[in-house]
């Protein structure tokens, strides 16, 4: 609070002191009263207004600029309310009453949309797997048969949205669904490659896996929802002839680097700043492919919460590669982090 606002708050009250002023010193000249004690009257006055004026400054300034202080200082705004102090002055009481209120109310309010938000959550997983209950059986029905395979593909498409639909449902409360332990990266992609193998075999995609007999410290099930996202894209962006993925690790110091290779179409360098933003399609998602843009937003997601890094680099026409770094394989580490 700067002392010049705080007297243009109090112009008014300060105008009708001088204007008593004035009054008095008319009613020493009307009734001739002594000079002397008309001027220590006056003088007296005027020093106990002055004390009080300063001292209501001080005071209000003390609050307020703590208040500020600590607003500045937080990074959730809508704490202040807890760490601030009770004043000792009317205004800053009802001030504080008034947070102390909206603060209860907005709590409220936060715990309605919650359980609405929590009750939707529950309800949207419940849907998901009943989707991919009848999804599952018809891939078992559906006779392996030359003729058929754009609608065993179309299955694939549905239950990757699905699967999509799922996790990103989830990727806001993980703490609560992941479990961190030592995970074997060449079974996960087994996995992942069970089940595209139908498109590597009907796209004649030639595989590459290099050096992935190491372990890392993740959840499996995540890794294997982000490994087929990437998979998912480099199947869908692909060239129409002699595509090419390859999926290697490397060991850098104490991380782990894995990545998926792919020689498809590549990404615009305009574009790459973009390609982990929410519901971004960019041009290839333009060409006829149907894209959300979500797939590479959820697995950034996914990482994060689980403490790895993720990072792409591409070139158009020529290839992509999408990477997932495991830091240190410190149990406790990958834990603290995906807490955050």
């Amino acid at each position: 609070m700067k002392r010049i606002e705080y007297l243009k708050d109090r112009f008014f009250y300060l105008f009708s002191i001088f204007l008593f002023l004035i009054f008095m010193i008319w009613l020493f000249y009307i009734f001739k009263i002594n000079f002397l004690c008309a001027f220590l009257i006056i003088f007296f006055f005027l020093f106990i207004f002055v004390f009080w004026l300063f001292y209501d400054y001080w005071k209000r300034k003390q609050f307020y600029d703590g208040v500020m202080d600590k607003l500045n200082r937080l990074p959730q705004k809508y704490l202040l309310v807890e760490l601030m102090e009770q004043p000792s002055f009317l205004e800053g009481e009802l001030l504080y009453r008034i947070l102390i209120e909206t603060d209860k109310d907005m709590n409220e309010h936060i715990k309605t949309y919650e359980r609405k938000l929590k009750q939707f959550k529950e309800y949207l997983e419940m849907w998901v797997h009943e989707v991919k209950t009848p999804l599952a059986r018809s891939f078992l029905l559906l006779p392996k048969n030359e003729k058929l395979k754009e609608l065993e593909k179309a299955l694939v498409e549905i239950e990757n949205n699905v699967d999509q639909v799922l996790y990103y449902a989830r990727s806001e409360v993980t703490e609560k669904d992941y479990y961190i332990h030592p995970t074997h990266l060449q079974t996960v992609v087994n996995k992942v490659m069970v089940k595209n193998q139908d498109a590597f075999i009907y796209g004649k995609v030639q595989l590459e896996l290099k050096d992935l007999d190491i372990t890392v410290n993740t959840d499996s099930k995540w890794l294997e929802f982000i490994l087929n996202q990437f998979i998912q894209n480099s199947l869908k962006y692909r060239k129409e002839k002699g595509t090419r993925i390859k999926i290697s690790q490397e060991k850098h110091k104490d991380e782990i680097y894995l990545s998926v290779w792919d020689n498809g179409i590549g990404i615009k360098k305009s574009e790459l700043p973009r390609v982990f933003d929410q519901s971004f399609t960019g041009s290839n998602g333009r060409l006829g492919k149907a894209s959300t843009g979500m797939g590479l937003y959820i697995c950034k997601n996914l990482c994060e919460k689980l403490g790895h890094q993720i990072m792409i680099t591409s070139k158009e026409n020529e290839y992509t590669k999408v990477t997932i770094i495991f830091g240190k394989n410190n149990y406790y580490d990958v834990l603290e982090r995906g807490k955050l």
